[in-house]
């Protein structure tokens, strides 16, 4: 379901300022990330969860961010094992960038577990996020 069609329009904001920076953060991995060999994507799946309410977007979006940081942790373990000094460089922002957004991930998934049995609490967390911008 759509957060913003759902009416949490503080979720639906925040969701859409963390999709435009996590992109710029892809693109900024895909540009330099570049090699004469050129640099093969493959196919992104479409979306096939939906989901009830808030505690489970932000509960799946943590799980999310988990995988990401953990996935970014082997790249620069490889990178080590290999000697590549210049991509172990490179990680290191973004293994700073994943503590960040796990940090943000977790206060969120609190923030709506806390207020949940509470509408008007679990209300005023949802519109505290609109103007979040970490």
């Amino acid at each position: 379901k759509d957060m913003k069609r759902e009416g949490f329009t503080g979720y639906a904001s925040w969701l859409k300022f963390s999709m435009k920076k996590k992109w710029n953060t892809h693109l900024r991995f895909l540009i330099i990330s570049k090699t004469e060999k050129g640099l093969l994507i493959g196919a992104i799946d479409a979306v096939t969860q939906h989901f009830d309410c808030p505690c489970t977007v932000s509960e799946a979006a943590l799980k999310h961010e988990e995988f990401v940081s953990e996935s970014i942790r082997n790249l620069f373990r490889q990178a080590r094992e290999e000697g590549d000094l210049e991509t172990e460089v490179f990680l290191q922002w973004y293994i700073t960038e994943q503590v960040e957004e796990e940090a943000n991930a977790h206060e969120i998934v609190d923030g709506f577990k806390a207020t949940e049995d509470d509408k008007a609490a679990f209300y005023s967390f949802d519109q505290s996020l609109k103007g979040r911008k970490e």
